[in-house]
């Protein structure tokens, strides 16, 4: 009877996983529509690897980061790409196989942990199915994020440690794996050193690991993390241009309260009313707060989610209740050493995000496995009491509403929500290299989506690595908050909007073309030379020749293009 239970949890993980990697395989270079600047980045890098042994910005094999745009990347998604470059051609399925492959091997491993946590095997399997299925993860898991790879670490770690039965070689790997989370995203400072501390508890005091070898895994993850810490610009750079410190909008507020406050009270009240440290630790408790939110967790989620997910919650229904139910019996066992080890990562994983913003669906990412654990945990409590039939309509429920995501994701989603994942930008650079030459000047606005449009471009066309390396045509400048603006390439101009021309009647002797969003043209009849639309049919780009607008403004040309 064992043997049959044990045949029966490996064929149910093995279809857990095999639904898990078609969720994320599937269409996977169609799905999301378009790719971010930030996939894009990480791929040019990558062949500029592969052509040059240098990255776009001429450093060769970058160890800790690349530059990227001034933001100083996690080096991981780029070298995992690397490999499979000589074999494949850069296109979108390509650059997100990486991670559609370890996002689908973190299911097993979430079940694994569940396991070494002491969860029941009925319990463990509906963690990994809730992963296997979770909106979140299977939005994040088709793209090329690092954070995804982030995750696979993390939770590799964890199940080596926890299954190291004082076998050094595990502790050894367990450690090195910790150690490449921290390369991969900054947030894993602050959670990494909490799984680490806590299972190394946990084992410590069922005796499954000797102080010995708690000694020697540490001072790995020391030697793996030090030189990350002291020779990397990452963590410090991307702070800085992301803090909610540096939210003008913020100073601004707290500068009228305080003038508007002195003009009746006493200064010292209002001092200690209106201050940096209350208007910013406001701020900080509530982005910490709505990490919990139904809003950012069921319902609406995140506006920063459209390149990766529709406008919906982050987590399944079911997930976000069970989860809800989970936290309330981790408090009432909180004396116990998994309970605690849970409510602490789920109390400091909003941290990070919470001092750059509200619930981001990147920043967040690395609670995840730790919720499908909570809301297992509850789900567990309620199977004590109610019995094993519960079950069935639990993972009835989570079928059929994961049914329903599906339907949307692969419909409406990339109809609706294309031009946020950049879709477009493939056309429009195919469209620069064959008009490139018949004008002597081209203008590229970043009012569509950002001002980051070159990286498409030289994405796009495969630009030669080696010319970019050595600005052959190449024009840049750095901000003073450390963002890189690649200005030019040859004759194409890369702006953040659309220049004011007071007439164009006066440029004479040179043909320009002007390609932005409908909205950055002030005279909307004016006829466009090519347009650019997203799936919806509505469009993103207009490309307006210098030469037609001088002739609309000599003889006023009206809706019907006369």
């Amino acid at each position: 009877m064992k043997h049959r239970l044990q045949w029966l949890t490996y064929i149910c993980l093995f279809l857990i996983v095999i639904v898990g990697g078609l969720v994320r395989f599937y269409q996977l270079g169609v799905i999301p529509s378009g790719i971010t600047d930030d996939e894009a980045n990480a791929g040019y890098d990558a062949y500029s690897l592969l052509k040059t042994g240098k990255d776009q910005w001429n450093t060769p094999y970058p160890i800790f980061s690349f530059k990227g745009f001034g933001d100083y990347r996690s080096p991981v998604y780029t070298y995992l790409i690397l490999p499979l470059l000589p074999f494949m051609d850069m296109n979108p399925f390509w650059l997100r196989f990486p991670a559609a492959l370890l996002g689908t091997i973190t299911i097993l491993l979430v079940y694994g942990i569940a396991k070494g946590l002491k969860f029941s095997t009925a319990s463990a399997l509906i963690a990994a199915l809730l992963f296997a299925l979770n909106p979140w993860h299977i939005g994040m898991s088709r793209t090329a994020m690092v954070i995804v790879v982030g995750l696979f670490f993390l939770c590799l770690g964890l199940l080596l440690l926890l299954y190291a039965r004082k076998r050094l070689l595990y502790v050894i790997f367990s450690c090195i794996f910790f150690g490449i989370t921290i390369y991969a995203y900054p947030a894993y400072l602050v959670i990494t050193p909490i799984v680490i501390g806590f299972s190394t508890f946990i084992l410590f005091k069922e005796k499954h690991i000797t102080k010995r070898q708690i000694f020697i895994g540490l001072t790995v993850c020391l030697f793996t993390v030090i030189p990350y810490i002291f020779s990397s610009n990452s963590t410090g750079v991307r702070m800085g241009q992301v803090n909610i410190f540096r939210d003008t909008g913020t100073m601004d507020l707290l500068n009228e309260k305080l003038g508007t406050c002195r003009r009746t009270s006493p200064k010292f009240i209002c001092t200690l009313t209106y201050n940096r440290f209350s208007a910013f630790g406001m701020k900080f408790a509530v982005n910490y707060v709505r990490h919990f939110s139904p809003d950012l967790l069921f319902s609406n989620g995140t506006a920063t989610q459209y390149s990766v997910l529709p406008e919906r919650g982050l987590l399944l229904f079911f997930e976000y209740i069970f989860f809800i139910i989970g936290i309330f019996y981790l408090i009432l066992n909180g004396k116990n050493i998994v309970p605690a080890f849970l409510l602490t990562l789920l109390l400091f994983a909003p941290v990070p995000d919470s001092l750059t913003g509200g619930g981001h669906y990147g920043r967040y990412f690395v609670v995840l496995p730790f919720i499908q654990l909570t809301a297992v945990y509850g789900i567990g409590k309620i199977i004590a009491s109610l019995g094993t039939w519960v079950v069935i309509p639990i993972v009835a429920g989570i079928l059929i509403e994961s049914a329903f995501f599906g339907v949307e994701y692969l419909t409406y989603f990339p109809y609706a929500f294309s031009r946020y994942s950049h879709f477009g930008y493939e056309e429009l650079s195919a469209y620069l290299v064959k008009s490139k030459d018949m004008y002597d000047d081209v203008y590229v606005s970043g009012g569509v989506n950002d001002a980051k449009q070159y990286i498409f471009y030289i994405f796009y066309t495969k630009y030669d690595p080696m010319l970019f390396q050595n600005g052959y045509g190449i024009e840049k400048i750095t901000e003073p908050n450390g963002w890189i603006r690649v200005q030019k390439i040859g004759n194409i101009h890369f702006i953040p909007r659309l220049p004011e021309i007071a007439s164009p009647l006066d440029e004479k002797d040179k043909r320009i073309l002007y390609i932005a969003a409908p909205s950055e043209f002030s005279n909307a009849h004016i006829p466009s030379v090519y347009e650019i639309h997203d799936k919806r049919g509505d469009v993103l780009f207009r490309a307006i020749s210098l030469y037609d607008w001088k002739r609309c403004l000599e003889i006023d040309c009206r809706e019907d293009g006369r």
